[in-house]
């Protein structure tokens, strides 16, 4: 009797050595799994945060080289017009003396103006003109540019309150005022209550609104000729 439970207990031992072994084994691949997917995802996460950064740097590096080409345009070139394609150009402009004398205009094109980089305007003692295509704080600027000598402002789908609408009545130097873009009602009655010695060419009104998907279109177009109309001829604020 006793043999009998001796070799039950036995065989018994036997198949739960095994059991384990096997759990082991389970759960060891278990983990060699696990460590392969996290591997693999702080992997990927890595290879997409070095993608981003580079290409952040990339852009950084390329408006860093657009800055310095305008800005040696009317540095090196002797170009008069100030095309201002990013916001920190403007303190580039202010600080050297050769583009304060020269520049006589300043083109704003598809940027944002903050209020601090704004007020570098006030130092382009020479500016006579100012146009903003597709800008957003163009009301910063013309704060700063009301002791300027300006004689003409051109809007092309740039955004500008009532408030900046009715200061324009302060520029004692300005004569004509050109708008393409949407005008409102209430934007064409303060227009109509300028003085008389401002010559101003009204945009259309709201039904006429350029679709937005095809100011894609005319944002390339306006780069590429940078500063020419129709045909080819002079906008009305470089003429």
């Amino acid at each position: 009797m006793k043999s009998r439970q001796v070799s039950a207990v036995v065989c018994q031992v036997t198949m739960t050595v095994p059991d384990r072994n096997q759990n082991s084994t389970r759960f060891s691949r278990c983990m060699i799994s696990g460590s392969i997917v996290v591997i693999s995802v702080v992997f990927v996460v890595g290879v997409v945060v070095i993608l981003v950064i580079g290409h952040r740097l990339s852009r950084q590096q390329a408006r860093i080289e657009w800055r310095q080409k305008f800005f040696n345009r009317v540095k090196q070139d002797g170009v008069h017009t100030g095309h201002v394609i990013d916001a920190l150009m403007l303190p580039m402009f202010a600080g050297d003396e050769e583009c304060v004398s020269r520049i006589d205009a300043l083109l704003f094109d598809m940027v944002t103006v903050t209020p601090e980089l704004a007020a570098h305007v006030a130092q382009l003692k020479n500016v006579q003109r100012l146009s903003f295509y597709d800008t957003r704080g163009a009301e910063h600027v013309l704060a700063n540019a009301r002791n300027l000598p300006i004689r003409s402002i051109f809007f092309h789908q740039a955004g500008v309150p009532r408030d900046s609408l009715r200061s324009l009545a302060d520029f004692p130097s300005l004569k004509a005022v050109y708008f393409q873009q949407v005008l409102h009602p209430d934007e064409i009655e303060i227009l109509n209550s300028l003085p008389s010695t401002i010559t101003v060419v009204e945009g259309f009104p709201p039904s006429k609104e350029v679709p937005s998907e095809n100011r894609v279109e005319q944002s390339d177009a306006h780069r590429s000729t940078e500063g020419a109309g129709a045909n080819g001829k002079p906008s009305p604020e470089f003429e």
